[in-house]
């Protein structure tokens, strides 16, 4: 059995969060790799409104490091959240670049 190295994740610290091979049997001799979590993780949180209003709530959340990246759409009067990447209800660290998308009448 070999222990990979901690990974971000929102389980408690030291817990196993992922195993190769997967769950079942596995022939004889086979290394298993098991991976614990840092408890380091967070799951990015739904954000709406303007783009300061999302910065907001996703610093509140525990983001460190947040962007955003504007399209221009002609029937768009103010600023509007469209979505963030990486998605919201994905479980990264909280270091992870989160990049909020919206649309306004000009970036």
């Amino acid at each position: 059995m070999n222990v990979a190295e901690p990974t971000d994740s929102t389980e408690p610290e030291g817990r196993i969060v992922s195993q190769d091979p997967g769950a079942g049997r596995a022939p004889g001799g086979t290394t298993v790799t098991i991976t614990p979590s840092n408890g380091q993780g967070a799951t990015v949180p739904p954000v709406t409104g303007n783009p300061q209003e999302a910065e907001r709530q996703l610093r509140a959340a525990g983001f460190t490091s947040v962007t955003t990246a504007c399209t221009e759409k002609d029937d768009s009067p103010q600023p509007t959240v469209t979505g963030t990447s990486p998605a919201a209800g994905e479980a990264v660290g909280r270091g992870t670049q989160i990049t909020i998308e919206y649309t306004a009448k000009t970036c």
